[in-house]
């Protein structure tokens, strides 16, 4: 993440948390640049310019396999505690952003304002040499372990060194005598309940290079959790390393095809953006007589859009029109288009799914159902649901709760597998009037790192979809 924090997704929110608070989640990555250790004088330089507007892309890549890209941008310069510091904030895709926290940069290194501490800490400290190892100690208001709505006091203790000055290749380039600092860190937290403390030791390295800032940062927990975070792009005092706007790399519906009722139009990038989860407010469909229709959108992928109308479609032809409020980690907003689709709004289609088309990191906690625009012919259900694991169908229970309902349950006679990507298709399905539901890609959708779906399994409703 950035360089003092590190996110995980909980319950479907992004929980950014302040560096040493994050580790004791166990996020993190290990490992290092290659490069000379020998004892020797860190150089006088910038190792974490700080302006108002800065902006820094990165990706986590965590140990069960599961990927995250975000930005961490800079704010105006404020006064926390008599310190005048610069507020960072963690902006991502999807996800609710977290506060700004401070960072304060001297002559005598760089410090985090930690929220509620009786201290700050030093992520650098300057004058520096290869070898330099120094503790910190302080304080704070932790989080609520044992959810008795009390926040839990925890002390850190945190032994930090001058690991080397190395060479760190990321996808924002290589990055020549970055300066690897390592922070162990022992958290102890007592419980409000019982008084029991509870401890964890976290290691997290990072390195920075001159002008540019954290390049890199791993870590790992003692639990043996952990991960890596490396720079994708950089805009320092106003230079950017990435000016390239987002480019659309494909629509559905597309052109010539005629799309069911209950169809949602879904926009797909070659990069992650920023507002794609509040697409409503940059996108519009028409009818044809220019009416807007109401909307509601989300992203099963970062770099995905999906819309959905909120009434029904009618029969017609539809214009979808993309402004310039979406953007890319850096704020490179998408070139405006157009793009043309047509409803026959008498074929039944697909309408929503549980777990959503497109998801990532489904659990598939209480099973998967498919709705659809109209009711169903039950005499055709049987066979009709099609589970696919690559080109392996897995075999399947189907259910037509009340016999004359529009939505299907469905169970998988064993449990899927984790991190496995399924389709499922309704080739012989029919509505209620005999004609074959539509379908014009299959429903796809990927397991989680853990997986708890298994047979006769069912799941809530998500219809309609909540306005973002």
């Amino acid at each position: 993440m950035g360089s003092y924090m590190m996110i995980q997704f909980v319950e479907g929110r992004l929980c950014a948390a302040f560096l040493l608070v994050a580790l004791v989640a166990g996020c993190g990555g290990g490992g290092g640049g290659g490069g000379d250790t020998a004892p020797e004088a860190v150089p006088a330089a910038d190792y974490y310019p700080l302006h108002t507007g800065d902006r820094r892309a990165y990706e986590s890549a965590y140990s069960d396999g599961t990927k995250f890209r975000y930005a961490i941008a800079v704010g105006a310069a404020t006064t926390v505690n008599g310190q005048t510091g610069f507020p960072e904030q963690l902006q991502a895709p999807n996800a609710v952003q977290s506060d700004s926290q401070v960072l304060v940069k001297t002559e005598s290194g760089v410090r985090l304002i930690v929220p509620g501490a009786d201290g700050t800490f030093e992520m650098i400290r300057l004058p520096a040499s290869v070898g330099m190892a120094y503790a910190q100690h302080f304080s704070a208001s932790g989080e609520d372990i044992d959810q008795d709505q009390v926040a839990d006091v925890e002390t850190y203790d945190i032994a930090s060194t001058v690991a080397g000055l190395e060479t760190v290749e990321t996808p924002a380039g290589r990055f020549e005598r970055a300066l690897h600092m390592r922070h162990q860190i022992t958290v102890n937290t007592r419980r409000s309940t019982d008084g029991v403390v509870v401890t964890g030791v976290f290691t997290n390295d990072y390195w920075f290079a001159p002008g540019v800032g954290m390049v890199r940062q791993g870590g790992l927990s003692s639990d043996g959790e952990g991960g890596d975070i490396v720079l994708l792009a950089h805009k320092i005092d106003g230079r950017s390393t990435d000016t390239t706007a987002p480019r659309l790399t494909n629509v559905s519906p597309g052109a010539g095809q005629v799309a069911p009722d209950g169809t949602r139009i879904r926009l797909q990038f070659d990069e992650p953006l920023m507002e794609a989860d509040v697409a409503v407010s940059a996108v519009t469909v028409r009818d044809s007589t220019g009416i807007a229709v109401p909307l509601s959108s989300y992203s099963p992928l970062a770099n995905e859009i999906a819309l959905t109308n909120l009434d029904r479609w009618q029969s017609g032809t539809y214009t979808v029109e993309v402004g310039t409020g979406l953007t890319d980690l850096m704020g490179n907003p998408v070139a405006p288009f157009t793009h043309t689709v047509t409803i026959d709004a008498s074929r039944t289609g697909v309408s929503w799914t549980t777990p959503l088309d497109g998801d990532p990191a489904a659990t598939l906690k209480s099973g998967f159902r498919a709705g659809f625009s109209t009711l169903l012919d039950s005499a055709s259900v049987p066979g009709s649901v099609v589970l696919r694991e690559g080109n392996t169908v897995v075999a399947t229970t189907v259910t037509h709760p009340g016999g004359s309902s529009n939505y299907l349950e469905i169970a998988p006679a064993t449990a899927l597998k984790p991190l496995t990507t399924y389709t499922v298709t309704f080739p012989t399905l029919k509505d209620s009037a005999g004609n074959p539901v539509v379908q014009l890609a299959p429903w796809t959708f990927t397991t989680a790192a853990t997986v708890t779906a298994s047979a006769k399994v069912t799941a809530a409703v998500r219809r309609p979809l909540a306005m973002r």
